[in-house]
């Protein structure tokens, strides 16, 4: 009899936690005489109302999150909104399943399990899945949980995503360990070799940004959107560079100019280049790039060099901040 009854209660106690909503709710909390939710197969929502920041962004409900991540996150916004800080929730909780979706989107995209995981982690790998990892929008809204959060154990984790913040209640005494350079820690990401005809001019090229980094990538979307409202096209003559990408250009340069010193006037070694960071795009023709030094700041994106008229780095910071003073040569003389 017991063995009938075992899978009834189950099931009963399955049905009790879908609840209201039509979806698992339970999930942390052992009790007595029914099963415990496995937490990675919690769901978050898959959308949420528009950031009322910034209509780019969503402001999802916190949905799936660990009841301690949960409370923290609500410390947290309490905490920005006593001193006039609004945060968006671009992302939260997700599934085993909904983080596998974005990671095979990713791969389909980049080309790779190894380059998609630069960007989406699989599920075994996410912290979104464990429920202790939340990404706040827009950039100022980061900034700010990346200036205050670690009091309440919010720390930034990956110097490529400023929108990713992680959770341990250790945080909030022992301070925040250095953001690793991506989720994977470093990695040799490439960029396009090349890409169809620029069609303003043709002396170009447009390529399509593969492999900057997730928040330069959003920031080069919205540019270009910008620039389209405006009747302006954008063309990425060049992006993202691996080091073995930057190298061969730079010992092309050498052979060109002669020395190294001469040749890192015009393209850098790899260690130094921010086209090898993934925070640099170079646009052409000569009237896009002018567009862009002109409009670019409001979105992040300023002009470094006086000699190269097409390059530009991304920065949030430079939204609020503006463009810093730009050096003669990548070399700063």
């Amino acid at each position: 009899m017991f063995g009938v009854l075992l899978p009834l209660i189950l099931v009963v106690a399955a049905v009790a936690a879908v609840g209201a909503t039509g979806r698992l709710e339970l999930a942390h909390v052992q009790v007595a005489g029914q099963p415990t939710a496995i937490l990675e197969e919690v769901p978050g929502p898959d959308a949420g109302a528009a950031c009322a920041l910034d209509a780019w962004y969503v402001d999802e409900p916190p949905e799936g999150l660990r009841p301690d991540v949960l409370g923290a996150w609500q410390r947290l916004r309490a905490e920005a909104g006593e001193q006039g800080v609004r945060l968006c929730l671009q992302d939260g909780k997700r599934s085993t399943g909904q983080q596998q979706r974005e990671f095979t989107e990713a791969v389909r995209l980049f080309g790779t399990p190894e380059l998609a995981g630069i960007y989406v982690l699989p599920p075994e790998k996410s912290m979104h899945v464990k429920g202790i990892a939340i990404d706040v929008q827009p950039a100022a809204s980061a900034a700010w949980v990346e200036r205050n959060g670690h009091a309440l154990g919010w720390c930034r984790s990956h110097q490529d995503e400023y929108r990713h913040f992680e959770y341990d209640p250790a945080y909030a005494t022992a301070g925040c360990p250095a953001p690793l350079p991506v989720a994977t820690g470093p990695g040799e990401v490439p960029g396009p070799e090349t890409g169809p005809v620029c069609p303003l001019d043709k002396r170009y090229v447009d390529e399509e940004p593969q492999g900057p980094r997730p928040d330069v990538l959003d920031g080069w979307k919205r540019l270009r959107a910008k620039a389209e409202t405006q009747g302006v096209r954008l063309c990425v003559q060049d992006s993202k560079r691996s080091v073995a990408q930057q190298q061969r250009e730079f010992t092309e340069a050498v052979r060109r100019f002669g020395t190294p010193e001469l040749a890192a006037r015009y393209v850098l070694p790899p260690e130094k280049s921010m086209h090898v960071k993934g925070i640099a795009v170079d646009i052409q023709p000569t009237a896009s790039a002018a567009w862009v030094e002109g409009n670019g700041r409001a979105l992040g994106w300023c002009r470094r060099y006086e000699n190269e008229y097409w390059h530009f780095e991304y920065d949030p910071a430079y939204e609020t901040g503006g463009c810093p003073a730009m050096l003669p040569s990548a070399t700063g003389s």
